[in-house]
């Protein structure tokens, strides 16, 4: 049997920094959860994960909030389409990108770059819950 596909739940986002590399723009998000596709049993133990989006060839357009930062509101735009609330945890892309945080009128960070690369870093905690049923 092979293994689930995660995503990661970024609503809301906790931006903790937004660090210029080299190369790419990093985007840290701290204590986020990763879900299974599904939930099957119960209790279910979702592990919370510090990330990183990495933003290649990236370019701070806007920010214009204090870090640590919290929004329900994100967007990362691509050729293929656009994402929000969930990224699945091997997410990767090439090509022109747009990652937008805060409301769409009014963002508060927005980072274009050529490409965005998924990355998670270390498990900092777990929450239990119990399905519906």
């Amino acid at each position: 049997m092979g293994r689930t596909r995660e995503v990661i739940d970024l609503e809301p986002a906790f931006i903790a920094s937004v660090v210029k590399q080299n190369d790419y723009v990093s985007v840290i998000c701290a204590g986020q959860p990763v879900w299974p596709q599904e939930l099957a049993g119960a209790p279910a133990h979702i592990p919370l994960f510090d990330c990183e989006m990495r933003i290649l060839n990236g370019a701070i357009e806007i920010i214009t909030v204090d870090l640590p930062y919290e929004s329900a509101e994100w967007q990362i735009e691509f050729a293929e389409g656009s994402l929000r609330c969930f990224l699945p945890t091997d997410f990767s892309v090439t090509g022109s990108v747009l990652l937008r945080i805060g409301s769409v009128d009014s963002p508060g960070i927005v980072i274009a770059g050529t490409g965005a690369k998924l990355f998670l870093r270390k498990q900092v905690g777990v929450i239990e819950i119990t399905p519906c049923e």
